[in-house]
């Protein structure tokens, strides 16, 4: 189940925001991202907070990856290639260095997703 429930509520197939008047209607399997953007978008503070929770648990996720994307790369008719995927090593300085860049509300290039990597000594 998607960390996502924490800020939304689904009674039957609405999503409400916990936080505000937002409902979408949310059909059983969709893909959670357009709630993920409405964070973003709507409550930055909570995106942050389930950001580093995602990066914390090792899990990967990229809104800027979506449909939209693809959308304008088939419209544009162009050949260029996806960007390359920048890893890291899930650290504690890693960690405190994207927690530091989420507080100032400085984003990384939305073209260029983030992976964490685990491993390290």
């Amino acid at each position: 189940m998607s960390l996502i429930w924490k800020y939304f509520s689904l009674p039957g197939r609405v999503a409400f925001c916990k936080n505000c008047n937002f409902s979408k209607n949310h059909p059983p399997r969709s893909p959670t991202n357009f709630l993920i953007s409405h964070l973003r978008s709507s409550h930055p503070e909570l995106y942050d907070e389930l950001y580093v929770i995602l990066m914390d648990f090792g899990q990967v996720f990229d809104v800027y990856e979506d449909e939209t994307e693809e959308a304008l790369l088939k419209e544009s008719n162009s050949n260029i290639p996806k960007p390359s995927v920048r890893q890291f090593e899930n650290t504690p300085q890693n960690n405190l260095v994207l927690r530091q860049g989420l507080r100032q509300r400085r984003r990384f290039h939305p073209s260029i997703p983030i992976n964490f990597v685990n491993g390290g000594n």
